[in-house]
């Protein structure tokens, strides 16, 4: 069956196929429980984790649902032993969980009852996100030894890699089996207020009844506790104490992540002091540390229960190992210093830069440890986690408050508001993958920032000074390094290594004659040779030792049905422990914790997009360049911005090219990057400088939006893999809660709205091109035009994505046609039953003369293309219908409740029963019904005349 699911040749998890396959058998309680156990195994395979982020929003939704009603909790071990590798995944889970858990809420954020509600689910949710937030912070992730190189997959690992496993199982069990425990805290009558704003005062008071359980504070409209009204998740939310004078005792309960607000009153101070600390513990550390069983080394028995081999002999050899490899040889290392280092001054800079880095978390660390029941360590990473998810819905909350202001003040308000927002050291912008490279983000620049006006929210684009990770390590890796270990123990770690160099010289290394000692090496390449945590999580005193690269590349299935000799591990060891070092430098053109292009079934160059843009109702991200993407072949370079966009092969003809699509797109990245940099008060000399952005958005369900470019992402590696000049652009979108999120921006690209509304518009797209475009580059953007075109075709027809009037149609630097705002799909469209967009897809004359008209050669292989594009379409079926159809299941997703039949007219465009042979006839009517459509026409003309967008 593991032949199904695992390429052993290309050391590759069909994640695709696994998942898919649970889903199937979703009824059968057993097989998912032997299909989870296959994924944690893969939790630290660098080649599958950007997998599992891809499928995130389905594996979420199983894990939801699926053990909602089971005695087991094999999926949600797999989600905690994920956030355990890795806290961006951790993060990423946490989002999609609280938007979800609003979904069942009792009431909405608006004070109604919600007709979705499900306590048991809200409750679920409630719990997982607890329980992710334990796994984060108790449980650093468990490095073993390795042996193969950076770029070199090898199933050849040690089983010394089973005690990682066996230790993230057991971690995981606890967590689960602890929250499952009945903790029921304070309970007891509260008054409650319901009321947005200017009608707060209108309101009456009503007594009802609270209790906080499991991190939850519930409201029941009864003392027996069983008519539930209202719920609050406690976690990181924020008390505001309100000495108001005819309420005394009144306070305020705010969470972000929801953006919902109790408003309590107390009867007198014993209660109200009562309630203040009760629900500040829980919203604290305090509340996350209460574990029933502290979290303990993995014990023989448990290693067993994950390998084939005998665990007296594993644990005996490991302690064996431990006693003859010293630190100082496990940390040094072979190390190139005239490769890496020849400034000693240099040296000594980097190393107090990077020194500076990891201590940044640790201000009043210490005082701190004794205020919690944390060890600093794990405070560390309970800080860092509370300081991201602070820093994303403090973006978001900008937006929340700027969208009740006039338009007219948005702008300033947002400049205001941007000079205040605290940017903590250490937080980063999430619209990455675990394995994209690491940026340090560290001031925002409000002189840069946009504030849309829109009817029912307040979007808001905001740029970042950052800076790239020196070398080049990958967003977990930096995380689990800069949050494994605490201040102290790094610095023991480098006594100790100084006291066994100067105790025995051969701990050492001597290099072209250059001595590196301990202190050094550990202090310059911290980033990657860190050792870990020495202590237990639980602070008990007993711990394992691990060190190593956090990634393993293939070694999945080793772990799951192999195992090699005791002997064979054993000799294996001392290569491993000093091999491991430069094995976790980057090699030429490899960046640390990038693997070369996988097979044919990976997803990573899906994740490799630059920063990018997306527009909102009727919004236009004119003259907006946040990114250097090669496009074409639709890779990026994930590289520091040049300093300047015109490089030194650039001739007389490109400039006056770039002149020209400059007054079209605005300034280009590179000249817009090095004017901020030169800016710039505190990073203007640093080598790593470079300029990220976002949208942050309010008021707005984004997961929909998430789902259909997902399945864009999808369609666009399809194309590729079969050779097909079919263009799409896809971007990131990351919903932050039920009504926030964060969009990437689309470089060098403007609105078909924005620019028909420019003052020196040609009149048509036709005209345009041939005003901005010479020569063979004007072929070439025609080109790029059609490819585009012809891709989206295919995609918004079997999406059936609607609402695309010109505000929501771009077009790029180099002439590729791009879609954008997905919020009607599936059947969904404006005015509904009513829509005007009856059309297959949007075709109009203006964009066809752009390559020729309808009789050109040009046409016809526009026709050709959108035939080859629905032929693989059809051969990939199966897979978007899955994909649909899991997060189909029990949705809140407009377009699911909108058209229940959703999937099945999905596959009506398919037109399944049609043959390859007599498709291109179906595709040439389908394309001449969308041909200048009265529809489309008619829906550009509404537009216009209701909200602007130009025609």
């Amino acid at each position: 069956e593991m032949e199904e699911f695992y390429d052993a040749k290309n050391h590759k998890l069909n994640t695709e196929a696994l998942i898919f396959a649970m889903w199937r058998h979703k009824n059968n309680q057993n097989e998912v429980n032997q299909f989870c156990d296959i994924l944690c195994k893969f939790v630290d395979d660098q080649s599958v984790v950007d997998d599992f982020e891809f499928y995130l929003p389905q594996l979420t939704h199983m894990i939801i649902h699926l053990e909602a009603d089971w005695n087991t909790s094999y999926l949600e071990r797999f989600a905690l032993m994920l956030s355990q590798t890795s806290m961006h995944s951790a993060l990423q889970l946490t989002y999609l969980l609280i938007a979800a858990m609003e979904d069942y809420q009792a009431e909405s954020g608006d004070g109604k009852a919600n007709p979705g509600a499900n306590s048991k689910l809200f409750f679920r949710c409630a719990r997982l996100i607890r329980n992710i937030e334990r796994a984060v912070i108790f449980c650093p992730p468990l490095l073993s030894y390795q042996t193969e190189t950076v770029g070199s997959p090898t199933s050849d690992s040690s089983d010394l890699n089973t005690i990682d496993d066996a230790q993230r199982t057991k971690n995981s069990n606890t967590i689960i089996n602890d929250s499952k425990s009945s903790k029921v805290g304070l309970s007891g009558p509260l008054y409650y207020k319901r009321g947005e704003r200017k009608a707060f005062h209108l309101k009456r008071w009503k007594q009802r009844y609270f209790r906080i359980e499991h991190g939850v504070l519930f409201c029941y409209a009864d003392s027996k506790y069983s008519d539930l009204r209202r719920a609050l998740p406690l976690i990181r939310c924020e008390i505001k104490e309100c000495k108001y004078k005819n309420y005394k005792y009144y306070f305020e309960v705010y969470n972000s992540s929801t953006q919902t607000t109790f408003r309590l009153y107390a009867e007198n101070q014993s209660s109200y002091d009562q309630w203040i600390s009760a629900i500040r513990r829980e919203s604290g550390s305090d509340s996350v540390s209460d574990l029933m069983s502290p979290l303990s080394q993995v014990s023989v028995a448990e290693i067993d229960s994950v390998a084939d081999i005998s665990p007296g002999e594993m644990m005996s050899t490991l302690e064996s190992v431990k006693s003859t490899v010293s630190y100082a040889e496990l940390a040094e290392g072979p190390v190139d210093l005239e490769e890496h280092i020849t400034d000693k001054e240099e040296q000594r800079g980097r190393g107090e830069t990077m020194q500076k880095t990891l201590g940044s978390l640790n201000n009043e660390m210490e005082e701190k440890v004794k205020q919690h029941k944390l060890t600093e360590a794990q405070l560390k990473r309970y800080e860092f986690f509370h300081q991201q998810t602070r820093f994303v819905s403090d973006l978001t909350d900008i937006c929340e408050r700027l969208r009740f202001l006039d338009k007219e003040h948005r702008h300033e308000a947002l400049v205001a508001e941007l000079k205040k927002l605290q940017v903590q050291t250490g937080v980063y912008i999430p619209l990455c993958s675990s394995t994209s490279p690491w940026y340090y983000t560290r001031y925002a620049i409000p002189g840069e920032c946009h504030a849309f006006s829109t009817k029912a929210r307040c979007p808001a684009l905001i740029f970042f000074e950052s800076e790239k990770h020196p070398d080049n390590l990958d967003v977990a890796s930096h995380l689990a390094i800069l949050l494994s270990q605490s201040s102290r123990e790094e610095e023991k770690s480098g006594e100790k290594g100084e006291a066994e160099e100067s105790e025995d010289a051969t701990a050492s290394r001597t290099v072209s004659g250059t001595r590196l000692t301990l202190k050094d090496a550990v202090k310059r390449y911290s980033a990657v040779s860190s050792m870990w945590d020495k202590k237990s999580t639980s602070g008990s005193g007993s711990g394992s030792f691990m060190g190593g690269r956090l990634w393993r590349h293939g070694a999945g299935l080793d772990r799951m049905m192999t195992s090699k000799t005791l002997k064979s591990m054993t000799s294996n060891l001392s290569t491993s422990s000093r091999s491991m070092f430069n094995s976790s430098r980057a090699t030429a053109g490899t960046p640390v914790g990038k693997t070369p292009e996988s097979g044919p079934g990976t997803l990573q160059r899906m994740f490799s997009r630059g920063a990018q843009e997306e527009s909102d109702d009727m919004m236009h991200m004119d003259d907006i360049v946040l990114d250097e993407v090669q496009k074409g072949n639709g890779s990026t370079a994930e590289t520091s911005v040049p300093p300047s966009s015109l490089g030194p092969k650039e001739t007389t003809e490109e400039v006056c090219a770039i002149s020209k699509t400059k007054r079209v797109f605005g300034e280009r990245f590179a000249e817009k990057a090095s004017r901020l940099q030169g800016e710039s008060i505190e990073l203007r000399g640093s080598p790593h400088w470079t300029l990220q952005g976002l949208l942050a958005k309010s008021n707005d369900d984004l997961r929909q939006e998430v789902l259909v470019m997902q399945l864009i992402k999808f369609y666009d590696k399809v194309f590729k893999d079969a050779g097909l000049p079919l263009w799409l652009f896809t971007y990131r979108i990351m919903s932050t809660s039920k009504s926030t999120g964060l969009i990437e921006l689309i470089p060098d690209a403007i609105s078909f709205d924005g620019l028909k509304k420019k003052s020196d518009f040609p009149g048509s797209l036709k005209a345009h091109f041939t005003k901005t475009y010479q020569g063979a580059e004007l072929e070439h953007a025609r080109r790029n035009f059609m490819q585009s075109l012809a891709a989206y075709s295919v995609v918004t027809y079997l999406l059936a994505i609607k609402d695309r009037h010109n505000g929501n149609v771009m077009l790029d630097s180099d002439g590729h046609l791009i879609h954008i705002d997905f919020g009607f799909v599936f059947g969904l469209a404006p005015g509904k039953a009513f829509s005007m967009e009856t059309a297959p897809w949007k075709l109009t004359s203006e964009m066809v003369e752009v390559f020729g008209g309808p009789q050109s050669v040009m046409y016809r292989e526009y026709l050709n293309l959108v035939v080859q594009g629905f032929i693989q379409a059809r051969r990939y079926q199966k897979q978007v219908e899955q994909l649909m159809e899991i997060m189909a299941f029990s949705s809140n997703f407009p377009g699911f409740r909108y058209n229940p039949n959703a999937i099945l007219n999905f596959r009506d465009r398919l037109h399944l029963s049609t043959t390859d042979k007599n498709l291109p006839a179906l595709v040439e009517r389908l394309a001449s019904r969308s041909y200048n459509h009265s529809g489309a026409n008619r829906y550009d003309t509404f537009q216009l005349m209701t909200n602007g967008i130009a025609k």
